[in-house]
């Protein structure tokens, strides 16, 4: 019940700060629907793999879609998918 009142608090701040004329209805409903539909899996998914796994998982997802990200902040200049591939060497490569 919690996650209701964080969630109604974040939209209505959300809509406060970008003002009405900006704020998408359709795009809080996809998101209400999305997350209806992905609570359950993501509670079964969470019950029948290992925590360490599931973390280890997640972690490596949020970096792989993310890389492009870290480089560039890090002072590399990402051009194409090679340079890409090659600057993500280089720096597992260090470690």
């Amino acid at each position: 019940m919690s996650e209701f009142f964080v969630t109604l608090a974040e939209t209505i701040t959300f809509r406060v700060i970008i003002g009405p004329e900006s704020f998408h209805w359709l795009w809080v409903t996809a998101l209400i629907i999305g997350g209806n539909i992905t609570a359950p899996v993501a509670a079964y998914t969470s019950k029948r793999i290992p925590a360490r796994l599931l973390g280890v998982s997640v972690g490596l997802i949020l970096v792989v879609t993310n890389v492009r990200t870290i480089f560039r902040n890090n002072g590399f200049d990402i051009k194409s998918r090679s340079h890409t591939h090659a600057c993500y060497h280089e720096v597992v490569s260090r470690n």
